[in-house]
């Protein structure tokens, strides 16, 4: 599966949306699925609703985000959850994409999920605060991700790309924990040759070779489960 995450912010409407559809009108073997991404939250953006509506018709798999950004992250988590399922689609959010352990929106994310009935819909992409906080929050955190049945997906390249250079932690969420807990987990790719990560490949393998390399550092271990983000 491939996932393209265009943002409708910056005044073009939906021609980036447009764009992949027609590049993946090209290659039939590629199945693309596409998120409506609003940068921090819905609640911040007074024309994210509408987008999210337009996009939904458009064939939207899952409501985007990164709501940890939002001014008031638990109601941004929230009103994402409600609003995906109004919609019928499912969630896919960026979460705590930083190694700041004070930033945590794990539970309001499993809180939402299970009063929005998301299980099995709900997608955490990157979690890397989780890494720098106690490990018996961390399992406590992923015992109520396993319970909404909100699935986790890490992405290596751009984590260990961005995270760390205020604390010098790696940043990485702890996969073992994760499905110690029993936390469907998967390896993604936030970033391939822009201006995050300027060298790289949309090989999933080879992504997914990063955790699991340097498992005996961090406490990592690598699903079979594979996710595309780009």
């Amino acid at each position: 599966m491939c996932e393209r995450i265009p943002s409708s912010e910056r005044g073009i409407g939906f021609r980036a949306w447009e764009a992949v559809e027609l590049a993946a009108s090209a290659v039939p073997a590629v199945q693309v699925q596409q998120v409506m991404m609003p940068l921090g939250g819905l609640v911040d953006r007074p024309n994210a609703l509408a987008w999210a509506r337009e996009a939904a018709a458009r064939g939207a798999v899952a409501l985007g985000g990164a709501p940890w950004l939002a001014d008031d992250p638990s109601r941004a988590t929230r009103e994402a959850a409600e609003v995906a399922a109004e919609l019928g689609i499912g969630l896919d959010l960026h979460v705590d994409e930083t190694d700041d352990p004070s930033v945590s929106t794990l539970t309001d994310l499993a809180e939402a999920a299970n009063d929005a009935h998301l299980s099995g819909r709900a997608v955490a992409a990157h979690c890397c605060s989780m890494a720098s906080r106690p490990i018996a929050v961390a399992r406590r955190e992923a015992e109520a991700l396993a319970e909404a049945g909100v699935a986790v997906v890490v992405c290596p390249v751009s984590s260990l790309s961005l995270q760390g250079r205020r604390t010098g932690l790696r940043g990485l969420a702890p996969v073992r924990l994760l499905r110690e807990a029993s936390v469907a987990v998967g390896i993604g790719l936030d970033n391939i040759r822009d201006g995050v990560v300027g060298l790289g490949t949309a090989d999933l393998l080879r992504a997914a070779w990063l955790p699991g390399s340097g498992r005996r550092w961090s406490g990592t271990t690598v699903s079979s489960a594979g996710s595309r983000r780009a």
